[in-house]
């Protein structure tokens, strides 16, 4: 008698294990692991979906075992691989095993149904799709349309949805149905053919660069290899060179990259060097479009996937190399549950089938460098230089009686770049009106006396730690230098966008944030640039819009992000300024701030980083921040402001009681969720292993500490905070 553990699709932690489930001998061979199966849950008889996750030939609960009811897939929709990262996932971050499953299985997800006679069945997801094949006529066909003839050119190289053709080609619909009308390409039903990998031709890229990248990656072993490169398109002809090398040698490759707009800026080069042996994947694909792809790379048709973080979770099989690029990307963070980070979720996979990892970033992360430093990391490639960056001192030119954000040499040369008809571009990282509590004489920032982070100013002005939760009075005086200049200030995006608009008048001002990514396409959002003579944005300007012709680039006010509210701040704030400057490659380019002492004003001014990281490190290290340590969030949500607060102080000392070896700090407010408008509270922990950790949290949910609470409770492991 064969016995099938299963995982439950339900939504209790407590109960969230493997049950055992007798195999009647009708199904004896369709139950196997990775299949999701029907069966009977609780007293009621109640049936669910369930996971096989083994299959073996006892039990000690033998005499009160239940049949397996009905096996859902013809075949396991998750291999042995991927199931192993599944059980990872929910280790290490805590979450419901159906709710990692679901990662795995999104593509495939199934559906519930109910007969007349109340009987409940379960049926998978299976849906065909149209694709589009270039025609004999079309072979040879000629045309002055440009969107037309690059639909053609991609076409040759083999079959693609519509889909794939709009991430290739923005906007490729109406082009598309002119060619299905001259008879130069038509539409199939079903997947796409084969194609030989020895078709693959070698890219024309750095063979310096490239020889070095693939010697260590021969001499690496299981170590992941980093290597530098500022410029966008030529990374990533690397990282093709690289796939296209492993794919000779008969295995397969995943490419990620952290946002969709990157993803479909290179998916038209992408498809004309794979051809029909690569695939695109991301979350704006329709699930027919999913479906299809998926079942490609499980029958292996499909080689190469170019994909955004969701695609690690796809079937692979003989995975050969993994490469992510843009390392220390904020997008590569799910802001659902589980929390999991694709740097650590794509090592893992690396890890249990012996891929090799081949990462890169135009700055890395102060913990990427540390790694390195340590040979955790293999460094395939020199640092690449970067220009200096003139600093503007707002004291002084508060001294001399300008009190506005502009400093008079900003506005000379924003004034000189629009006369010589060059763009201005403006990064001002906040939305809205934020307080910053600093003084205006010696630029001190005021921080929390526990935690050492900045301190803002609530409501009332009372001054907030929204780190540790630390509230002090607000200061009459600096605590530093003794002036009286001390106050809070705070100027949001809209607020510079009106004061641009008002001095100058005339010229075409764009706005470009997360609102507008959103909101617009990629390639209209990239002519809206193109047409404008000054853009002001968030961090959104950085996510790969054209700059061809900036005169002048300029940080408003770097000082609400080099003292933000996260351990990171420092670095998140050096990262995003110099690949800023980077991406626009202005002639003149500048920071205004209050405190040009700070580090990372002073690694931007000197174009040398090194004293930079020393720094970071040090502060780190002395902190128990990453990557000596590891910062975990238990963030409490509801809609009643009362009962979350209550539950964030409960859950506080049960914390204290579970972990007293490690530093707990008190609940806060954290903010509105977007989602039902749920309010939140969030209770920070420093420990420097996440499993120990993890079990505790396990052992907690089991005895019910979690279950006892109204509130929603979340755990976010190493956050990313704005």
């Amino acid at each position: 008698m064969k016995i099938a553990r299963v995982f439950l699709k339900q939504t209790n932690k407590r109960i969230d294990r493997a049950y055992d489930y007798r195999v009647p001998d009708t199904l004896a061979d369709q139950v196997v692991p990775g299949v999701r199966v029907a069966v009977p849950f609780a007293q009621g008889h109640r049936v669910v979906e369930g996971f096989v996750i083994s299959v073996g030939g006892d039990s000690k609960y033998t005499n009160k075992l239940r049949d397996v009811l009905q096996v859902i897939d013809a075949q396991p929709v998750v291999d042995e691989v991927h199931r192993k990262l599944c059980l990872w996932l929910v280790k290490i971050y805590d979450c419901l095993f159906y709710d990692a499953l679901a990662l795995f299985t999104q593509p495939v997800r199934v559906s519930r149904e109910t007969n007349e006679k109340g009987e409940i069945s379960f049926r998978p997801y299976h849906k065909t799709e149209k694709i589009f094949r270039i025609t004999q006529a079309g072979k040879t066909a000629k045309t002055k349309g440009k969107k037309m003839a690059r639909i053609l050119e991609l076409l040759k190289s083999g079959p693609m949805s519509a889909s794939e053709l709009n991430a290739a080609l923005q906007h490729a619909s109406d082009s598309r149905k002119r060619l299905q009308e001259k008879g130069w390409i038509e539409s199939v039903e079903g997947s796409q053919s084969q194609k030989a990998a020895a078709e693959i031709l070698p890219l024309s890229c750095d063979r310096h660069v490239f020889q070095s990248i693939q010697e260590n990656l021969s001499n690496a072993g299981t170590q992941p290899v980093f290597f530098y490169q500022k410029d966008d398109d030529l990374r990533f002809d690397l990282f093709l060179q690289a796939a296209v090398e492993v794919v000779h040698h008969g295995k397969s490759v995943l490419l990620i990259e952290p946002e969709i707009n990157l993803l479909k800026k290179n998916a038209g080069r992408f498809k004309s060097i794979f051809g029909e042996l690569g695939a695109v994947y991301h979350s704006h694909l329709k699930i027919s479009e999913r479906y299809r792809v998926f079942h490609q790379i499980q029958t292996g048709s499909v080689k190469v996937v170019l994909g955004t973080r969701t695609a690690v979770f796809l079937p692979f099989k003989n995975i050969g190399l993994i490469g992510v690029d843009e390392m220390g990307n904020g997008q590569y963070i799910s802001d659902s549950e589980p929390h999991y980070k694709l740097p650590d979720v794509a090592a893992q996979l690396a890890k249990i089938c012996s891929a090799q990892m081949l990462i890169s970033d135009p700055i890395p992360s102060v913990t990427l460098k540390w790694r390195m430093s340590k040979n955790q990391i293999v460094q395939a490639t020199a640092p690449s230089d970067f220009s200096p960056v003139d600093i503007i001192d707002m004291k002084r030119e508060m001294q001399r009686g300008n009190l506005g954000i502009f400093s008079h040499l900003l506005e000379e040369e924003m004034n000189s770049a629009l006369n010589r008809k060059q763009q201005v571009v403006l990064l001002h990282n906040r939305l809205g009106y934020q307080h910053a509590v600093f003084c205006r004489a010696c630029g001190e920032t005021v921080k929390c006396p526990v935690c050492g982070r900045p301190m803002k100013t609530d409501q009332t002005g009372i001054l907030i730690c929204t780190t540790c939760g630390e509230k002090r009075p607000f200061p009459k005086t600096c605590p530093s230098c003794g002036s009286n200049h001390i106050k809070g200030m705070g100027v949001g995006l809209d607020q510079v966008v009106e004061m641009i608009q008002e001095k100058w008048r005339g010229h075409r001002v764009v706005k470009i944030d997360a609102a507008a990514v959103r909101q617009k396409e990629f390639d209209e959002l990239c002519g809206d640039i193109r047409k404008a003579d000054i853009v002001v944005g968030t961090r959104s300007l950085v996510r790969g819009f054209p700059f061809d012709n900036v005169g002048c680039a300029a940080g408003v006010l770097i000082d609400q992000d080099i003292d933000g509210n996260a351990y990171h701040a420092a670095e998140q704030a050096y990262r995003l300024y110099r690949l800023f400057f980077e991406k626009t490659n202005a002639v003149c380019r500048y920071v205004q701030t209050y405190n040009e002492m700070h580090p990372v004003v002073e690694a931007l001014h000197q174009s040398h980083d090194d004293p930079f990281y020393d720094d970071e490190l040090k502060y780190r290290r002395s902190m128990g921040y990453p990557p000596f340590g590891h910062v975990f969030y238990f963030e409490i949500f509801g809609e009643d402001r009362a009962q979350v607060q209550k539950d964030s102080i409960s859950l506080y000392h049960a914390l204290q009681a579970r972990f007293p070896q490690w530093s707990v700090y008190k609940p806060i407010f954290g903010e509105i969720r977007r989602e039902n408008h749920q309010l939140e509270y969030r209770i920070m922990m420093k420990a420097p292993e996440i499993p120990p950790v993890s079990n505790g949290i396990r052992r907690m949910i089991w005895a019910g500490e979690f279950e006892r609470l109204a509130s929603k409770i979340t755990v976010v492991i190493d956050p990313v905070l704005d």
